[in-house]
């Protein structure tokens, strides 16, 4: 892994939401240097930019002006919300596909020769089908998915692109005081389920997610990593066996 003291330049796309803005502030504590890109402006990322996210021709130009200065990693930490019908559907599915497709011209402009990690967020709800999602909740996120795994494959000689996914579902919010009785309840059932008796919270994901920026240092590209401490494995026939 690259030296701390390099002061690696980290791009997160969403670095005011939830868990960008917990993103960021974990990197500036692991030393490095953080440009966030926001609809406002991060007063507390290294260097920020602010951008139109109804806007391709907004992303495409403040990713050239970013990829100029050879960050070490891009990670896609927006995402879609309260979309809990199927009522503008369009309007999301453009939301979340915009940054993807404005970095994957941006790249394809690179004339010299650079390696880049991407890393995005994503949802189990692309590999497993959630009742309490809405229909387009699931197909957005598995559109985002494919968008993120094919910058791997863009045909540019100049560039060697690293890009990954990380997929989770419930997790604990280790920066907030207390859950709701409801949400509580529920990570105390995961972790009887779960064959490592935990749940995932947010330094896990954050850890992943450091890792993931230097994945040309170990060879991973274009895989979804689940980060869920082996609850996927557990078989749901089983888990109803041990209710009933």
């Amino acid at each position: 892994m690259s030296k701390i003291s390099k002061k690696n330049k980290i791009v997160i796309v969403g670095s005011n939401g939830k868990l960008g803005s917990q993103l960021r502030d974990f990197l500036i504590k692991k030393g490095e240097f953080v440009m966030g890109i926001s609809k406002n402006i991060d007063y507390k990322a290294s260097n920020s930019f602010t951008i139109n996210h109804n806007s391709k021709k907004s992303y495409k130009e403040t990713f050239e002006i970013i990829l100029k200065q050879s960050p070490k990693a891009v990670i896609f930490c927006h995402r879609v919300r309260e979309l809990d019908s199927d009522d503008d559907f369009k309007e999301y599915m453009s939301q979340e596909l915009l940054p993807y497709i404005a970095l994957k011209e941006a790249f394809r402009n690179i004339k010299t020769k650079n390696t880049f990690n991407v890393v995005s967020y994503s949802s189990v709800c692309t590999q497993n089908w959630n009742k309490d999602v809405s229909y387009a909740y699931h197909i957005v996120k598995a559109a985002s998915e494919q968008a993120a795994l094919g910058l791997a494959f863009l045909k540019n000689d100049n560039l060697k692109i690293f890009s990954n996914i990380i997929l989770f579902g419930e997790y604990k919010n280790i920066f907030l005081n207390s859950h709701d009785d409801q949400k509580s309840k529920l990570f105390d059932e995961i972790i009887n389920v779960n064959p490592s008796k935990l749940i995932v919270d947010s330094n896990h994901l954050l850890e992943t997610t450091y890792r993931l920026c230097f994945a040309d240092n170990c060879g991973i590209n274009a895989q979804r990593i689940t980060v869920d401490a082996g609850l996927n494995s557990v078989s749901i026939e089983s888990y109803l066996r041990s209710i009933i």
